[in-house]
Order: C-alpha cells, then sequence, then structure tokens
C-alpha cells in the first residue's frame, strides 16, 4: 500500500493503495490501518474525512500501532477534525509513550517544555525528551540543547548543549547540525572555528537542512572566514532552494536583481522570487 501511496518503484495509484491497506487492516496490521487513516486526515488521494480518519486511528491503536496514537494526539492537540482538547492529547500522546512511539514523546515533552495546554514543567520536558533521544528521535536531543544553550529551566550548560547537538546530529536531525554549524561559525560562546561551522552546515545539508546551505552560502559570498568564492555561494544557495530554504531562494533572487556580485538577470531574479511566493 505505502508503494502505491508515495508512488515508489511503481506508479502512484491511490486506489490500489487504499486497497492493499485494507487487506493489511483486515490482516491485522496496524501501520496498514495508521496508513490509511493518515490519508484520510490530510486528504491525499482521497476527500479528506476525520471521522474515517479517526476511526482508523483508533482502529490501529487496537492493532497495536503506536505511532497512531501519536496521531490522536496530535488531532486534539490542534484540533483538527475534533475539537481542541489538550487533556485528551496528553492522554493520547501518553498512549504513544506506552506503546513505544518516539514522536509522541518528543511532543509530550515539547508541551511541558513551553508550557503549551499544561503547565511548564522543565523537568518532565527533559525527561520526555529522554525517552524520545533513547527511541532514536533526533529532534528530542536538538530540543534539550536548546534548553541547555539558552539557560531555559536550567543552569546554562554550553558543554551540554553542544553534546546534545551532536546526538541530535548523529540521530539524523539536521537543524543539530545546522545550530552547531551556527555556533561555530559566530562564536556564540565557543571559540569561533569556520572550518568546524563548514564541517557542521555540511553534515546539515546531509540531512536535508536547508539553512545549513543558506548559511554555507553566506560564507562564501562575503568571504567570511574563508576565501570569497561567488561561484560557490551561489552554488549552496541553489542547493538551499532545492531544500526549501525561503531564504537562498530570496537571496538568489536579489543577487540576480541587482547584478549583486554577479550578472543581473532579471528572469532569473523572478524565478526565485516566485519560488519564495510560492512557499508562503
Amino acid at each position: 500500500g505505502w508503494m502505491y501511496e508515495k508512488g515508489i518503484y511503481v506508479p502512484q495509484k491511490f486506489d490500489m493503495a487504499i486497497m492493499y491497506y485494507k487487506t493489511g487492516i483486515e490482516w491485522e496490521d496496524g501501520s496498514s490501518a495508521n496508513n490509511l487513516a493518515w490519508m484520510y486526515e490530510n486528504g491525499e488521494g482521497v476527500d479528506q474525512d476525520y471521522d474515517l480518519a479517526i476511526e482508523y486511528y483508533l482502529k490501529a491503536i487496537d492493532l497495536g500501532n503506536a505511532a497512531a496514537a501519536g496521531n490522536m494526539g496530535y488531532l486534539y492537540r490542534y484540533g483538527e477534525g475534533v475539537e481542541q482538547d489538550y487533556a485528551k492529547a496528553i492522554e493520547y500522546y501518553e498512549l504513544g509513550v506506552e506503546m513505544g512511539d518516539d514522536a509522541s514523546a518528543n511532543s509530550l515533552g515539547y508541551l511541558y517544555d513551553v508550557g503549551e495546554g499544561v503547565e511548564q514543567d522543565i523537568e518532565k520536558a527533559i525527561g520526555y525528551y529522554e525517552i524520545g533521544i533513547e527511541r532514536g528521535y533526533g529532534a528530542s536531543a536538538g530540543n534539550i540543547a536548546y534548553l541547555y544553550r539558552y539557560g531555559i529551566g536550567v543552569e546554562q550548560d554550553i558543554e551540554k548543549a553542544i553534546e546534545y547537538y551532536e546526538i541530535g546530529a548523529e540521530l539524523g536531525h539536521g537543524i543539530s547540525a545546522n545550530n552547531l554549524g551556527y555556533m561555530y561559525d559566530i562564536g556564540e560562546e565557543v571559540e569561533q572555528d569556520i572550518e568546524k561551522a563548514i564541517q557542521y552546515y555540511e553534515i546539515g545539508i546531509e540531512l536535508g537542512e536547508g539553512s545549513s546551505a543558506g548559511n554555507l552560502a553566506y560564507l562564501y559570498r562575503y568571504g567570511e572566514g574563508v576565501e570569497q568564492d561567488l561561484a560557490k555561494a551561489v552554488e549552496y544557495y541553489e542547493i538551499g532552494v532545492s531544500l526549501g530554504h525561503g531564504l537562498s531562494m530570496n537571496n538568489l533572487a536579489y543577487m540576480y536583481l541587482m547584478g549583486d556580485q554577479i550578472q543581473q538577470d532579471y528572469e532569473k531574479a523572478l524565478y526565485y522570487y516566485g519560488l519564495g511566493v510560492d512557499m508562503e
């Protein structure tokens, strides 16, 4: 079902995806029910139908799919297809955690982190983030790093911040890699080290983080800690564009519009500005 839904190795055919997901449900496969619910929640290949989405999410939970509990938590958290209810959101997120869902642990951590729908409790937030990390959820490490970086609810500790950002990067969290790169780039609470900054920005790019490409482009555009290289700047901005980074689109558009360090080209300027507008 998933192959037909996403068009991987086969032509994308939503009717075939639904057929196989329903067969999977008959065989008591929870992931099939969860995936079918997601299609109805988001209107992917079907008319959006929250009632059916919830029906299949609940079926998936009954079949032991932990992610479905987290998805139910999301619906109640944001009031999508149901009346917003943080108590129910937390209930489903906690169920997701009990069933082994990494994203539910991170979401619960964030609620307690910022006090969204609950009283702020940094200790609980860190506890849930740690569960997320144990289950391989890189964003949880990035979230703990942020707390230590800025001393939010904990004593500021840059070494711990770096440690958790490194864990996040190792777990595939591109924002963690980018944030580390930025700290070394500008010397934020660490000794400035452009070589390390570039290293982490490159990791960020490999992990699909467009802002890392934009940050690298900036270094080469202005010769910040590296020899100025406009060709490389444009190359990295284009990578940022391909990764959906709006600021890279805007900066490339401006360079072409104003002839800023490159040959003026109104057609390219309009193209890149248009991409940015489409994102909005």
